[in-house]
């Protein structure tokens, strides 16, 4: 899977970039260029590999520079196509989605205390965001830190997996569901999600690897990631727009924005479900692998250049 992605997202980046000693970085985003963006945003929202660090290596690419920073307005497109992975999980989850909204009705008191692990696991992460969102753009949306989270994300990730796997095999089989977490638990995830805000985390990894550490299910950590995203994901994007809708339309039209939200929402629906019925079996450390190879990658291709 890890090397069919490479491949597949080496060929899209390929059919946009600019020739050679012709960059234009200041164009706006084609259509073309939105569909490339919104089917890798889609494949790594919920993939424990890093969507952002993704996308901005790619732009990087597509817009033909290998130095700084990428074209004006970039960071915001970026955002504002999580928008399709958050209808993704609206749309496969609407059942506890809807248990959260009678349990505000008072009529579900297991969906009203979701509701509430929710909120309490999203403030670490608002706050950290609205407080330093400007100084993590300016320091760290560039290929070479990206690369150097990414692949100390992959130790991470191999490292808690094996931890997981001797935990795991001691209890047998025996780990906690989302209806199980505590408030302490639920606060703890939303804390090591705030380390996300550095591109090349990945949200989904961290609050994975936090979900094992205190003792949930895989599956269930999964799970409780993907449901995460929505205050996460929903509050960056309204956050983003807000700041910088005048920036975001002169850096890509209507068309191509919405264009990036439909591919990355259809390929983000897909990617959750590749990733509960690939973590029953295969686990995280193929994912860690990955990392840290394409971190290699990275540091090699915008060294040279």
């Amino acid at each position: 899977m890890n090397s069919l992605f490479i491949s597949m997202t080496l060929t899209l980046l390929a059919s946009v970039a600019p020739e050679s000693g012709t960059p234009d970085n200041q164009s706006q985003i084609t259509c073309q260029e939105a569909v490339v963006l919104g089917m890798i945003e889609g494949v790594t929202e919920y993939l424990p590999i890093s969507s952002t660090g993704h996308l901005i290596v790619a732009n990087h690419i597509i817009s033909g520079d290998t130095t700084s920073s990428s074209r004006d307005g970039t960071n915001s497109f970026e955002i504002i196509i999580q928008l399709g992975a958050i209808l993704a999980v609206i749309a496969l989850y609407g059942r506890r989605i809807g248990d959260m909204g009678n349990g505000v009705l008072g009529r579900n008191s297991e969906g009203l205390r979701l509701l509430g692990l929710l909120i309490i696991a999203t403030i670490p992460a608002a706050v950290t965001g609205v407080l330093f969102s400007d100084q993590i753009k300016d320091l760290l949306f560039n290929p070479i830190p990206v690369a150097i989270v990414l692949g100390s994300g992959g130790f991470v990730m191999i490292t808690t997996q094996l931890y997981y796997n001797k935990r795991n095999h001691s209890e047998k089989g025996t780990g906690l569901r989302i209806s199980d977490l505590t408030w302490q638990q639920a606060f703890f995830i939303g804390l090591l999600q705030t380390a996300a805000l550095c591109p090349g985390t990945s949200r989904s990894m961290i609050t994975i690897v936090a979900g094992l550490i205190v003792g949930m299910q895989l599956v269930a950590a999964a799970e409780f990631s993907f449901i995460l995203a929505l205050p996460v994901l929903g509050g960056a994007t309204i956050f983003e727009i807000a700041r910088n809708h005048n920036e975001l339309l002169e850096c890509a039209t209507p068309t191509a924005i919405i264009t990036g939200i439909v591919v990355s929402g259809i390929v983000a629906a897909l990617s959750i479900k590749f990733l509960i019925k690939w973590l029953t079996s295969h686990g995280l450390i193929p994912f860690g692998i990955y990392r840290i190879i394409l971190a290699g990658v990275i540091i090699l291709y915008f060294s040279s250049n």
